[in-house]
């Protein structure tokens, strides 16, 4: 036997051993190859395998050691340990794939980063939620201040007088054959909209064109007041031909 090693197995004079050997026997106090051999079985026994398994640097498959660490054998056997009524059950699904087959991931960290999602997609919508009541709130304000100051330009005192006058206007505006783009979009009980039929009313003078009547000019002239009405540069005003179309509108109910 060597100089270091008894033929019992023993150690001896331990200058000679390797260097691994005679580190480890030295920090873990062994007397023996039979120490080593003790301390291999016992760790064998203590994490169920053999110690040699436990590290594999195969490239092509790391399965064990992912399994190891906490990936389960598949993608459905993920899952959280919390309530979400944000994460959609599609949207979880497709995850849980992605988790397993790319990223290997273990069931803890799943679970962290499945909380993670569901709490960023709570604050954004939260912060939506605030920002559209701050928007509606912003939106009824105006209105009611709007609606206050066409009760006074109208001559209006009660909010029964002012449904009234509005169902007045939305008369008066099919008759003028504008009512239709109002509906389309969505204007036809907006006070605002509404005020420019009274507009038109205000300032149409007396040699304006009737809108109905029998007359070959009065017919001629509806026809064309609902084409206008109708046309995409009667309603945006970002269009190149919206200027000259309004002109000739205004010319036809002989607005000043």
């Amino acid at each position: 036997m060597s100089e270091w090693m008894s033929d019992d197995g023993t150690f001896g004079a331990m200058d000679t051993a390797p260097e691994a050997v005679r580190e480890l026997a030295e920090r873990k106090g062994y007397k023996s190859i039979g120490d080593f051999a003790d301390a291999y079985n016992n760790a064998e026994k203590k994490i169920g395998v053999n110690p040699d398994n436990l590290v594999v640097w195969d490239d092509k498959d790391l399965s064990s050691i992912h399994e190891r660490l906490g990936k389960p054998k598949t993608s459905a056997e993920y899952a959280i340990d919390f309530k979400s009524d944000v994460l959609a059950k599609e949207r979880l699904e497709k995850f849980k794939e992605f988790a397993h087959k790319e990223l290997n991931m273990s069931q803890a960290n799943f679970n962290k980063l499945a909380r993670f999602e569901h709490d960023a997609i709570t604050s954004i919508l939260d912060a939506q939620k605030q920002a559209d009541e701050a928007a509606e709130k912003e939106y009824t304000d105006a209105q009611a201040k709007t609606i206050v100051a066409l009760k006074d330009d109208w001559g209006i005192k009660t909010d029964e007088e002012f449904r009234v006058k509005i169902v007045e206007l939305k008369k008066r505006a099919e008759e003028i054959g504008i009512l239709k783009a109002f509906e389309e979009l969505g204007l036809s009980d907006n006070p605002i909209a509404l005020n420019v039929v009274k507009t038109i009313d205000d300032n149409v003078a007396d040699t304006a064109l009737p809108v109905s009547g029998s007359t070959e000019e009065e017919v001629k002239g509806a026809a064309r007041v609902n084409e206008i009405v109708n046309d995409p540069a009667f309603i945006d005003r970002m269009h190149p031909n919206h200027e000259a179309i309004m002109k000739e509108y205004n010319t036809l109910f002989g607005i000043k």
